[in-house]
């Protein structure tokens, strides 16, 4: 991602490293960005099961 933020600051003539995600954190990247989409996509899962009334516990899944 350091090197798409690069190509972009190159196309732009700008300084945005806002504008891509999942950099290092060497030039302004966040921590846990490792485990982010993880935990985000978990998150959504049991808001989502809340709003059914149902438990993630009981609940079977495939994730591709």
């Amino acid at each position: 991602m350091g090197r798409m933020l690069d190509e972009y600051s190159k196309l732009t003539n700008t300084r945005e490293p806002s504008t891509i995600t999942g950099k290092p954190l060497s030039i302004g990247g966040s921590e846990g960005r490792v485990d982010a989409t993880g935990r985000g996509g978990v998150i959504t899962l049991e808001t989502f099961l809340a709003h059914q009334k149902k438990s993630l516990k009981d609940q079977t899944l495939i994730v591709q």
